[in-house]
């Protein structure tokens, strides 16, 4: 009697792990004339167009936070070749410039631009640079000399255990641009529309 009661517990557990793991929920974006911008990780930024997606990858990382986004047509687009092996529409190399669903992509000196009717965010890499042209800015690459801020600056992205120098960030503070940290306990989605931006920071659980 005991093994029976045993096997009923031991298959209901398992019922309701199964039943609550399909009953998950993907996150959809509302977008009404906007874009939405994610940061699955520190090497990767998912861009959520109303017809197609985008993955920008910079480096190889785990993709685990992708699942939890709904999502349509995935492209990819990566720095440099097989960096990460995953079921895609359409694969690019970005070394020349790109439209995606009415989305740019612009590689120039050490900026990746991702432009959306006037709207942008840039991504540095490393080297030369000019973001007096970003609206948004992740420091991919924190290792910045002389770093300067200008009004058309809105938000400064970074990965909290790669931060930017305490100098630039004070210089940053100081011209009442708002920085954000990437890390594993949230995700953080930025949407740009036309003259228009909304952030939004979910647990991530």
């Amino acid at each position: 009697m005991r093994k029976i009661w045993l096997v009923v517990v031991i298959l209901f557990s398992l019922g309701m792990f199964f039943s609550s793991s399909l009953g998950i929920k993907k996150i959809k974006l509302k977008l009404d004339d906007e874009i939405g911008i994610v940061f699955i990780n520190q090497h990767m930024l998912l861009v959520v167009g109303e017809d197609e997606s985008t993955l920008l990858v910079l480096d190889k990382g785990n993709i685990d936070n992708l699942s939890k986004f709904d999502y349509r047509h995935l492209n990819v687009i990566m720095l440099k070749p097989d960096l990460i092996e995953i079921e895609h529409d359409k694969k690019i190399i970005l070394e020349d410039d790109y439209e995606i669903d009415d989305v740019y992509y612009r590689r120039v000196d050490g900026l990746i631009y991702i432009g959306y009717k006037g709207t942008n965010m840039c991504v540095y890499t490393g080297g030369n640079y000019n973001i007096s042209g970003c609206q948004f800015v992740y420091f991919y690459n924190p290792k910045v000399s002389n770093l300067t801020v200008y009004d058309y600056n809105e938000v400064v992205f970074y990965y909290y255990k790669n931060p930017l120098s305490k100098k630039n960030l004070e210089d940053i503070y100081s011209q009442s641009v708002g920085a954000y940290q990437i890390s594993e306990d949230e995700l953080i989605i930025v949407k740009l529309g036309e003259e228009d931006y909304d952030i939004i920071v979910i647990n991530n659980e």
